[in-house]
């Protein structure tokens, strides 16, 4: 059984730092911007290049090398959007791929890592929640628990 969950960053140009991008694009299988349509883009350079050049962004990663604490998450989406001021980021991955975690234990060091990771990079804001969910269904955000959060210690 698959639990995919997407965890959802986001923050304003001016303030996000997008050093966490350095890693990313380094251990990326694939990445490529879906706006401006752009696939040859290698470089950490590149990408901020091309970020900072345009109002509009869609940058696409995929990776099997997620550092979550000390596990790298095998298979996981990234998008990272650039919509004038306002940034996003996504990941998508399978809970399940935190290996030798409990569900409840990996919901507990995913809000440990995205806090740590909100604060580090200057978002203002992330949702963590499950594939397709329904509005109000999330596991935490930046201000506390959800109502799927209780799901995971039954």
């Amino acid at each position: 059984m698959n639990l995919l969950i997407e965890i959802i960053f986001k923050g304003v140009l001016s303030s996000v730092n997008f050093n966490f991008l350095k890693d990313l694009v380094m251990r990326a299988k694939e990445l490529y911007f879906n706006s401006p349509e752009i696939s040859s883009v290698k470089t950490f350079d590149e990408v901020i290049e091309i970020l900072n050049a345009n109002a509009y962004i869609d940058l696409v990663l995929n990776t099997d090398e997620l550092k979550i604490y000390n596990k790298d998450v095998p298979k996981v989406f990234i998008n990272l959007g650039r919509n004038y001021n306002d940034i996003e980021l996504l990941f998508f991955f399978d809970l399940q791929d935190l290996n030798d975690l409990t569900v409840k234990e990996s919901v507990d060091c995913l809000m440990d890592w995205t806090t740590e990771f909100k604060n580090n990079y200057k978002f203002d804001y992330f949702i963590c929640r499950a594939d397709n969910a329904g509005d109000g269904e999330y596991y935490f955000d930046s201000q506390g628990t959800g109502s799927l959060y209780n799901i995971t210690s039954s």
